[in-house]
């Protein structure tokens, strides 16, 4: 019986993510607070609502950042798979965050329906809620396109929750511009928001449980690495094909049995290709390792 392993380097680093990461913080914070200061003079429950969500998205963007510049740190004697995990750990604080301001704008909009009031400067409100929508939206597609080129789970969560961001924009501006006929649709558009706060929350926690419980839902990526391996020359079957996500990465284990005794050789030349054909498939594949087990001889 013979073992061999390898591993399958990985990047670690993700410059393009920390920039739009850190613009994004700016971005998100600035227009934030000039949404809560504009609805405190007018009045307005949805564009408060708003303001406070997208302050805390501009909170999000940089726990984001810090965490795709630790996540980049290399291996250490403490940490010997990396830092890639603090991508996890930043999304589940992020779903803290996200609870917290999800209560606090329903409890504030409930209060808000029962009792309307009028909203004065219209137009100025109107206008903060379309800048809003407006970056929102911009931003979460950048974000979205450089999460995918550089496989950033953190940052892709973060794209969708901006892009969120425009879209509650959106309903604080409608909200805003109906209480003009209705009172009670600034307070709806707020209970609203609070709503679209707690789904993202909620898919925030399940994906990164998944994550710290080294659960895959990846059974294509399984499959298709499983028909490869056995299509390499020398490999009789594949045992077992293990993996688990690590920040933007799949890290895993394959078990290949092989056609009788083999020499040294022959069996680093299965692995070197084995690794080829894979990269080739699963891109995001950070570390395998490839155990080879020699079969019966056959007769």
């Amino acid at each position: 019986m013979s073992l061999e392993h390898d591993v399958l380097s990985v990047k670690s680093s993700f410059p393009k993510g920390e920039i739009v990461s850190k613009v994004s913080v700016f971005v998100l914070l600035g227009v934030g607070l000039i949404e809560i200061l504009v609805a405190i003079f007018s009045g307005s429950v949805a564009v408060l609502a708003d303001g406070a969500h997208t302050f805390a998205d501009g909170i999000i963007s940089t726990i984001v950042w810090l965490g795709l510049k630790v996540s980049g740190r290399a291996p250490d004697g403490k940490f010997h798979y990396g830092y890639f995990r603090v991508e996890t750990f930043s999304a589940v604080i992020v779903a803290f965050i996200l609870v917290g301001v999800g209560i606090v704008i329903l409890i504030r909009s409930y209060f808000a329906l029962l009792r309307p009031v009028e909203i004065t400067n219209s137009f100025s409100v109107l206008f903060i809620a379309a800048v809003a929508a407006v970056a929102g939206w911009s931003l979460g597609f950048i974000k979205r396109r450089i999460a995918e080129d550089e496989m950033s789970a953190a940052l892709r969560l973060d794209a969708y929750n901006t892009m969120k961001s425009g879209f509650t924009s959106f309903f604080a501006f409608m909200g805003v511009l109906l209480a003009t006929y209705f009172p009670q649709a600034d307070a709806l558009a707020g209970i609203g928001i609070s709503f679209f706060v707690f789904v993202v929350a909620y898919t925030t926690v399940r994906e990164s449980a998944l994550v710290l419980m080294d659960a895959c839902e990846c059974v294509d990526i399984i499959d298709a690495i499983r028909s490869t391996a056995e299509g390499i020359n020398g490999v009789k079957r594949v045992d077992a094909v293990k993996l688990r996500h690590s920040g933007p990465y799949i890290f895993g284990d394959l078990y290949i049995e092989v056609n009788g005794e083999i020499a040294v050789r022959e069996s680093e030349r299965i692995i070197r290709s084995i690794k080829s054909a894979i990269k080739e498939i699963v891109p995001n594949l950070g570390q395998l390792t490839v155990e080879v087990k020699s079969g019966e001889q056959e007769e």
